[in-house]
Parts: C-alpha cells; structure tokens; sequence
C-alpha cells in the first residue's frame, strides 16, 4: 500500500514536469516565431526587472530543492515517517503532499507564461523605439555628411585651379635642382635613379615601417595641401568680391553717365537754337549799327555843307540863316540820339557777345564731357563682355577640375598601392617637389611615363583655357614637357 502511494506521487510529478516542460516548448515557439531568444529578451530588460527575477528563480529553486529532498528522503525512508508522524498514514502524507505541490506548481507556471510574453512584448517594443532612434541619427548624420562633402567639393572646385597655378610656378624650379642634386650626389651624370638602384643591388636594408612612415608623409603633405587651399580659396573669394564690388560701382557710375549723356542729348538742340537766334540778333544788331554810322556821316557832311555855305553867302542867306540853324539843331539833336542808341546797341551787342562766348564753352565743355563717357562706356562694355566670356567658361573649368581632381586620386592609388606592394618604401625620400623622381626610383619608369604623360595632356589643356578673372593662361606648361623629356 505504501509502495503504491509513492509511485502515484512520483507519476504525478513526472505529469507535472511533463506539463511545465511542453510549456517551455511552447515559449520557445514563440519566442522563435518572433525573432528573438531569451538571451536577448534578458539583455533587453531593465536591470530592477532582471534582479527581482534573478531574485525569485533563486528562492524558488532553492525551494524546489529542499521540497525534492525532503520528499526523496520520505521516499527512500518510509519507516523514518511512520515512526516520526504514527498518527498518519502515507496515503494522506502523500495526498497532502501532493496537493500542496499542485497549488504551488499551477499557478506559478501560469504567470510565468504571461510574464514571459509580457518582456517579449517589452524588449521588441524597446528594440523598435531604439532602432528608429538609430535610423533618426543615422539620416541626420547622413544628411550632414553629404553638406559638408558638397561644401568641400565647391572648396577644392574652386581652390583647383589657383592650385594648379601656384604649383606651375613653384614647383618646377624645385624638381630641377632637386634632379640636380641627385645627379651631382650619385656622380653619374646622365643616369636615371632607376639604373643607379638597379646598378646598386638588392643589398640595402630598409627600416621596417617605411610604408607607414611614407603614408604618414603623405597624409602631412594631403594636410598641407588642404590648408593651402582653404587659404588661396578664401584669397580668391576676397578677390571676387571685390571685383564685384568695382563691377557694381562700374555699373553705377555707367548708369549715372548713361543718364547725364541723354540729358545732354536733349538740351544740346536746344542750346543750339538758342545760339542760332543771339546769332541772328547780333546780325541784325551789326546791320543796324553800320546803317546809323552811315546816317550820322551823312548828317555830318550836310552840317559842314550848311556852314560853308553860311560863310560864304553873307547877308544874302539871311533868310534862310533861321531855317538852316534848326535844320542843324534838329540834326545834332538827331546824332545825339543816335549816338546814345548805338552806344545801347553796342552794349547789347557786347553783352550778347559774352554770353555766346559762354555758350561756346559750355558746348565744348559738354562734348568733351560726352566723349570721355563714350569712351567709359567702351571700356565697361568690353569689361563687360569679359565677363560674360569668363562666366560662360565656368561649366568647362568644372570639367577640368573633375578631370584633374581624379587624375590626381589616380595617382596617389597608384602611388600608394605601389608602396604597398613593395617593401621599400623609406628607400627614397619622397616630397612634394620631386615626387616624379621618387616615383621612378619605387614605382619604375612607365609608372612615372604615364603620370608625366597624363601631367603633360592637363598643361596642354589649361593652355588652351583661361585660369584667372583677366582671361590669362598658364604660361609655364612647357616645364611638364621638359619633365617627360
């Protein structure tokens, strides 16, 4: 009886391990049909949460251990529990055993089921609102990124071809004493460093870490370069701002000069009526004088004509004595009047004559005036039209600085590259104005033919096309030549 007792109570707790194990299957179906292991639903849980867990599986295993031993004890003793409890028998131990374990084992799997489903459903919440953080900062970081690379990309484009000028005038006197240098050094004249290399062996022991040091070399000279940019870009944009400055003040003052021409242009026929009629006044005002002299003359010589003929006739004229002397009175008072009209007339004349003397000078004043904005106008015209000539270039300058921008990444790859390949990198020393040479001791010599060919095919080009605001063009390009030669 007692036998049967315990093998109901021991098939009873393998149902029930069988229960919470096919719940534990189930659990890890969900959890599999939701991407996510337990491991991960651990991490995704906050640290209190973790804890009390932690906390509860300890007790409750420690529970379960001392509750196995204490029934595999019984088990294993039945005649230690009749003698320690004789009032009770093993069928009511065991049925108060087991139902003690039923309400203890229900409803703990039961909650935790729902308690599990609950941190899934908390950890991909967590999850989500964490990746759309991440995405959020990722868009951002990616919008500034691409401002900023389109920011350096306007730099260098407009740096590139100030660059390339000051390169064509620095650099090339340098190559050419440095090239001196190393002939003079090596005491063979004539040779390239390549043939002096070959001629010496593979018996030179490099350092080790010479291609990180020829990278770090490079990376100051990059460095350096940029810096050189940024500064003849901020120098270039001070330039263009200021010929924008004189192109705007020009179109003012053109503006203004435009206005004064066309003013002078509308008062000019005026001006030139108005000189035509004083004109024709002092004509008439000359007529008019000569025609009173000749009156006045003629009065004279009848006057002295009167008197001679009153000295002469006597007594005999008496008569006519009277009529003559008022004949004389009425002329003299005539020349008096006429006199005093022609000095009138006179002044009139004077004063009209100053004033067309003024006119004439304002005239000429006024045509000089318009000829020399005749010939600002020119001016700001063709400064004009070389402007249009320089804007229009643009679009073909971008190329260009495309073009060069890439030859040169294709250089430094395959610069770098070739350093890479081979271990002797500190071999040769290697700076900005004698890279050709530093490349034909490492790289060989059709490595450093083609770079000077694809350097010589760029000079050939910026030739042909203006670099500056004047419309100059590169004058020192037949120096790239010489190089390749």
């Amino acid at each position: 009886m007692c036998y049967s007792s315990v093998k109901s109570t021991v098939e009873r707790k393998k149902s029930l391990l069988d229960e919470v194990a096919e719940e534990e299957t189930e659990l890890e179906l969900v959890m599999g049909e939701l991407n996510l292991s337990r491991n991960k639903r651990v991490e995704s849980r906050p640290k209190k949460v973790v804890k009390a867990q932690s906390i509860r599986s300890m007790t409750g295993v420690d529970e379960g251990k001392r509750k196995i031993s204490r029934e595999e004890v019984l088990a294993k003793t039945p005649g230690s529990r009749s003698s320690a409890q004789p009032s009770l028998t093993t069928s009511k131990i065991a049925q108060r055993f087991l139902k003690g374990q039923i309400k203890k084992a229900s409803p703990a799997s039961g909650t935790t089921v729902a308690r599990l489903v609950k941190e899934i459903w908390l950890g991909i919440e967590e999850q989500e609102s964490e990746l759309k953080k991440a995405k959020s900062e990722l868009e951002k970081n990616l919008a500034r990124a691409k401002m900023e690379a389109l920011k350096e990309i306007r730099q260098l484009k407009a740096v590139h071809e100030e660059v390339n000028v000051i390169k064509a005038d620095t650099y090339v006197e340098e190559e050419e004493e440095e090239a001196d240098v190393l002939q003079v050094r090596d005491g063979l004249d004539g040779v390239s460093p390549q043939t002096v290399l070959d001629n010496q062996g593979d018996d030179v022991e490099l350092p080790e870490g010479g291609s990180e040091k020829a990278l770090e070399r490079t990376e100051e000279l990059c460095r350096f370069d940029l810096n050189r940019y940024r500064i003849d870009q901020e120098r270039i944009r001070q330039k263009f701002i200021g010929k924008d400055d004189e192109l705007r003040v020009a179109r003012e003052n053109l503006s203004v000069s435009e206005a004064a021409a066309e003013h002078l242009q509308t008062t000019l026929p005026a001006k030139e009526m108005e000189f035509q009629e004083m004109q024709h006044r002092c004509d008439d005002l000359n007529e008019r004088v000569t025609q009173l002299k000749a009156k006045m003359d003629q009065t004279i010589a009848r006057s002295k004509k009167a008197k001679a003929r009153e000295r002469s006739g006597g007594s005999r004229t008496m008569v006519k004595a009277h009529l003559v002397q008022g004949d004389v009175v009425s002329l003299s008072g005539h020349i008096r009047e006429l006199e005093s009209n022609v000095s009138r007339i006179q002044g009139h004349v004077q004063k009209r004559n100053a004033n067309l003397r003024e006119c004439q000078h304002k005239l000429d004043t006024a045509l000089i005036r318009e000829k020399f904005l005749e010939g600002e106008v020119k001016a700001k015209e063709l400064l004009l039209k070389k402007k249009e000539e320089l804007l229009k270039d643009l679009p073909a300058r971008e190329e260009l600085n495309a073009e060069l921008g890439k030859l040169h990444t294709q250089i430094r790859d395959t610069l770098l590259k070739t350093l890479s390949n081979k271990g002797c990198t500190c071999g040769a020393k290697i700076d900005r104005g004698n890279y050709l040479g530093a490349m034909e001791t490492q790289l060989g010599p059709r490595t450093a033919e083609s770079i000077a060919r694809s350097k010589v095919v760029v000079a050939r080009k910026l030739k042909d096309r203006p670099l500056d605001d004047v419309g100059e063009s590169i004058a020192d390009t037949p120096s790239a030549e010489k190089n390749l030669l």
